[in-house]
């Protein structure tokens, strides 16, 4: 009886609709795809839909002021993909790979991902000869510059499909604005795995699985907005404004991204980190960020000109013991503000304490590719003890945990997902 290797990987991708593709390489489009070694692949999705979020962030309220920003800068989603190979002696090859955006089956068994946004080809996986083994799943994060632009029917332009629904809008800008709104776009995920001989390396070939996935865009009313007084009048000239270099700096408002972009899986990691802030007047600021008692990221001098804008810093992760493996581990994130007016030539000494958050990370067990010469294949876990060392050739078994609920083809199955996110803690400030 031929053997059959069958896995479960986990991995996490945006899940946004599948339209039309064209390749420069004469190929079969379709929703899944198979070939000579891989007798199919089933990618299943998990968790709650993500969201993005949009708000006018104006000083001003004036509807000719209006100026609308998107508060994230990725997204997060949880996906499970497994591969069944076909044929004697075959096994999977490498890692996985999850894509934003569809596939199609090219010649000699390979994968055309020229329509895709996004791609991460390092997924990991569990195997074993009879049964399907699910590995912990992971968050995998999609920079929302990267799917901006594209074909329509896979790109995400939240600002452009707000827009959409404000022209079928039945009814004023005002009235519009005024109110919270909901949108729903579906855009395609796709999943490939390639399986082979497991004595010879040349003889392999790949498959796919492409299924639709729902995010959400949500803008934030503004019921505080006023219809425009006077179409011929700036904005620093409608009545009773005060012109911004005329006021003294101030940061009224400065908090991280609402959605924190928690981390689960490989370590060391970056993560990249949003600060959204508000105020008036001109000059300049710094933004300090803490962990606890210890200042981890100083920004240079940031020019300043009043209403709104957005800071972004990069959040290393740190490496840790192989006996920490699993374990949630918590930052206790502060930022603060310092302000300059230009007319100032001194920096003040002491920062404002402006928002707390918590970031929370867990470092997971990690497989990798065997040594090569012996005809490829899983050999072992990389065993991240801080040191680089790996254990090849000590299969460990992966920690179980509750599998998640039965997936609904083509939809988004509203799942927890582990680690939760802490609540936002409350800072009192004095602005």
């Amino acid at each position: 009886m031929k053997p059959i290797k069958t896995l479960v990987l986990g991995a996490s991708v945006l899940a946004i609709g599948l339209g039309a593709m064209a390749t420069s390489t004469p190929a079969h489009a379709a929703n899944s795809g198979t070939s000579e070694y891989v007798n199919y692949v089933d990618l299943v999705l998990f968790g709650d839909a993500p969201t993005i979020n949009i708000k006018n962030m104006s000083g001003n309220k004036d509807l000719s002021a209006l100026n609308l920003q998107v508060q994230e800068n990725e997204i997060e989603y949880i996906v499970s993909g497994r591969v069944d190979c076909k044929g004697f002696n075959v096994e999977p090859k490498g890692f996985g790979n999850a894509f934003f955006g569809p596939l199609a089956m090219g010649g000699f068994g390979n994968i055309v991902s020229s329509a895709t946004l996004h791609h991460d080809g390092n997924m990991d996986y569990a195997d074993e000869d009879t049964n399907v083994v699910e590995s912990p799943q992971d968050f995998f994060s999609i920079p929302l510059n990267k799917i901006k632009n594209g074909h329509p029917a896979t790109r995400v332009d939240p600002l452009a499909e707000l827009e959409k629904a404000r022209e079928a809008f039945n009814g004023s800008d005002l009235e519009f604005y005024q109110q919270d709104r909901e949108i729903e776009i579906q855009r395609p995920i796709s999943f490939s795995m390639t399986c082979g001989k497991a004595q010879n390396p040349g003889k392999s070939s790949s498959g796919f699985d492409t299924e639709m996935g729902t995010i959400h865009i949500k803008y934030k009313g503004d019921p505080q907005l006023l219809p425009t007084l006077n179409a011929n009048l700036g904005q620093n000239n409608l009545p009773n404004q005060v012109d911004a270099g005329d006021q003294p700096i101030k940061i009224t408002d400065m908090s991280f991204q609402p959605n924190m972009p928690n981390h689960v899986g490989k370590c060391p990691a970056t993560k990249s980190i949003r600060v959204n802030f508000m105020g008036q007047g001109e000059g300049q600021i710094k933004i300090r960020v803490n962990d606890g008692g210890s200042t981890i990221y100083q920004s240079s001098a940031i020019d300043y000109n009043g209403g709104q804008g957005h800071h972004d810093f990069d959040l290393d992760v740190p490496n840790v013991s192989k006996f920490d493996l699993n374990k949630t581990f918590y930052k206790d994130l502060k930022v603060y503000v310092l302000t300059k007016d230009d007319s100032e030539q001194f920096w003040p000494s002491h920062y404002q304490i402006k928002d707390q958050e918590q970031f929370s990370y867990r470092c997971t067990p990690q497989l990798q590719e065997g040594l090569q010469g012996g005809g490829g294949g899983l050999q072992g876990y990389q065993d991240n003890d801080g040191g680089g060392n790996s254990n090849l050739g000590k299969i460990q078994p992966i920690p179980s945990k509750p599998g998640p609920g039965p997936a609904i083809n083509g939809s988004i199955q509203s799942q927890p997902v582990d680690p939760s996110p802490a609540p936002k803690l409350k800072l009192q400030t004095n602005n």
